[in-house]
């Protein structure tokens, strides 16, 4: 095994993670990403270490840590876009009433990073960090 096959096994360990399935055992992580049980364990819990995963003690399941969180919000606070959006957002959000996203593409989805609510009693629920498909979120 190369360094560039560990790599990859890290990242599709941490991209088992999602909105749907926010924790996780070793054992689901294996059979999700057909990395052995034992090498599985060996790298979520060097993740939980470096407290990009932390553990639950009661239910030994995995979900994601600290550290990953400050790298993403690292992204947010280094981009101008964020910044650029914020006064229009706010301004659109003012004349409408309704939810503004700010989302930015990846492939051919997009992630929210921002989120003002709709001043209405019926509004749509994207969570920030929520990913979609790009054709689904006009």
């Amino acid at each position: 095994m190369n360094s560039s096959d560990s790599g990859w096994r890290v990242v599709s360990i941490l991209e088992c993670f999602n909105r749907g399935e926010g924790e996780l055992s070793a054992y689901q992580v294996s059979h999700k990403t057909g990395i052995s049980l034992p090498t599985t364990y060996r790298i979520v819990a060097t993740l939980a270490k470096s407290r990009f995963l932390e553990r639950d003690n009661g239910s030994g399941k995995y979900r994601i840590g600290p550290s990953l969180y400050a790298l993403g919000s690292l992204y947010l606070s280094s981009t101008d876009m964020f910044k650029a959006a914020e006064p229009v957002t706010m301004l659109l959000n003012d004349l409408t009433k309704e939810t503004i996203n700010i989302v930015i593409r990846d492939k051919g989805n997009v992630i929210a990073i921002m989120k003002l609510e709709s001043k209405h009693a019926f509004r749509y629920a994207a969570h920030i960090s929520t990913l979609l498909p790009a054709y689904a979120s006009g």
